[in-house]
Parts: structure tokens; sequence; C-alpha cells
């Protein structure tokens, strides 16, 4: 959410007024210790991203969030099965993270049993946590929610 004339780029520090062109991110970086963490659920002028080294990733990345909420809207339509969806947003940005691979992936929670990377999911997961790689946003900690519904799932 952006209040014109009033909310701050998190690039520059100055405020974006109704002059100014500006992108807004969605809360997709759960991670605080993430490189892009600026960007969760901020808005930034178009001009300090366009000479922000992270440009190009982000806006992959936002895209790829988009079309995956797009495609889980699409594809389960009632409110009872978007209850059963654990979706997974954007666990790291640093690609050779081992749970890069996992980012904005989604999993209907009756077929967690049968996931074939269940066990190595949990393994990575807990490592990037015992690792000191995550640190919340918020204090509901989203990896930790991950884990735990994983494991209760079977």
């Amino acid at each position: 959410m952006i209040f014109l004339n009033q909310s701050i780029c998190p690039l520059c520090g100055n405020v974006i007024s109704n002059q100014e062109n500006f992108i807004s991110f969605p809360p997709f970086i759960p991670n605080a210790k993430d490189p892009l963490s600026v960007f969760n659920d901020n808005s930034v002028h178009l001009e300090c991203l366009s000479n922000n080294p992270f440009k190009d990733q982000i806006l992959y990345l936002k895209n790829k969030y988009e079309l995956v909420q797009n495609s889980i809207k699409s594809e389960f339509s009632g409110i009872e099965d978007a209850k059963n969806i654990l979706f997974f947003n954007l666990l790291t940005s640093i690609k050779n993270e081992p749970l890069y691979k996992y980012n904005f992936l989604y999993l209907d929670q009756q077929d967690i049993e049968k996931w074939e990377e269940r066990e190595i999911f949990l393994k990575e997961a807990k490592l990037f946590l015992e690792n000191g790689k995550w640190e919340s946003i918020s204090p509901f900690n989203f990896l930790k929610y991950l884990i735990e519904k994983i494991e209760e799932a079977v």
C-alpha cells in the first residue's frame, strides 16, 4: 500500500509524490535477512529501481509470484479448496541456496504426505533456520510454520 506524498521510498529515503512514477511490490518476502527484503510490501520510485543492482531479479520474482498467484486462483476456485493450499512465498532470493527451488511452490495439504521432496525440503529448511539465514519480518515465523505444517501432515 502506498500513500502518495507520504510514503518513503526505501531505496533513496525520499517521499514518493503524486508527480513521480513508482512500482509497488506485494508482501511476498517473509525473510528479513533476504537481500531483497527491502522491497517486501513496499513501493519504490521507478528511477531508484532502475539504478538498483537487484532490479532484474526483483522484477522477475515479482512477476513469478503474480503468475503463481493467478494460477492458484484459477486452479482452486472455491474457498474450501483454497484453504487446503500451502503456499511457500519467496523463501530465498539467493539462487545457490537449496531452498531457492521451493520458492512459490504450492501444495494441496492432502498431498503433502506423498510429496517426493518432503524430507529434502524439511532438512534444508531446518538447516536454513539453524544457520541463522532466516529472520521473520513479523512475529509470525513463516518458515517455521511451513515446517510444522509439512511435519504434521504425516
